[in-house]
């Protein structure tokens, strides 16, 4: 190899080492972008986790949840928190003329209005949260029942089926969304003489009915 040729060959290596070095340079810095954009966006969840808790207020018919929920969102603002409140997703459609499709329903109507149920109290609460989070203030969301209430209204098959059309799961709708459950149980349930639909247009459950959605 002459002293040319060997120059050549020399300045070939220097610069495809050269290319290669700004290769795996051009791969570190891009690396470091996403560790950086991960390590945000784990702040971020972890900031919003230590100042918005979700509550679900639920139980059977005529347990007192509207009535907690006040005596709960008054002590909490006491205590300095925000409270924002998720309304009852069911009553919300049945006052609106929904529950006309459950008149003389068979299963799949159920299904169908369970499933516009579902989708309605994910939303409620994803826009309570999303409130909260740009409020920067810390928050105790309550909600007037939860994701999992939908399955005492329904068979376990057609649950089942709402779960399987939605691609939830009943440990996700459970145990991810909430901080805490507060179970309250229907005073069908050993106070019957309490138990009454008066104050309650939206609610037609006898006491027996009550009891069994609450064992649900």
């Amino acid at each position: 190899m002459s002293s040319e040729d060997h120059s050549s060959y020399l300045d070939k290596l220097d610069v495809e080492g050269l290319q290669d070095v700004i290769r795996q340079c051009k791969k570190r810095i891009e690396m470091k972008k996403i560790e950086s954009e991960k390590t945000k966006i784990a702040q971020r969840q972890h900031s919003f986790r230590q100042t918005i808790w979700k509550v679900v207020i639920t139980g059977g018919p005529c347990g007192g949840k509207s009535t907690g929920m006040v005596s709960i969102r008054e002590a909490l603002m006491k205590k300095g928190f925000q409270v924002l409140v998720v309304p009852e997703a069911a009553t919300l459609l049945l006052e609106g003329g929904g529950g006309s499709m459950l008149e003389n329903a068979d299963d799949e109507a159920i299904i169908n209005f369970q499933i516009d149920l579902l989708y309605l109290q994910l939303s409620l609460e994803d826009r309570m949260v999303s409130i909260a989070q740009n409020s920067g203030k810390k928050t105790v969301i309550l909600c007037d029942r939860g994701t999992m209430d939908g399955k005492a209204f329904c068979s376990e098959e057609m649950w089942q089926e709402i779960i399987n059309r939605t691609g939830y799961d009943s440990d996700r709708l459970r145990d991810t969304r909430y901080d805490m459950v507060l179970h309250l149980v229907t005073a069908a349930e050993g106070a019957g003489e309490f138990y009454t639909t008066v104050n309650n247009k939206v609610r037609t459950e006898t006491p027996e009915q009550a009891i069994e959605q609450d064992n649900n």
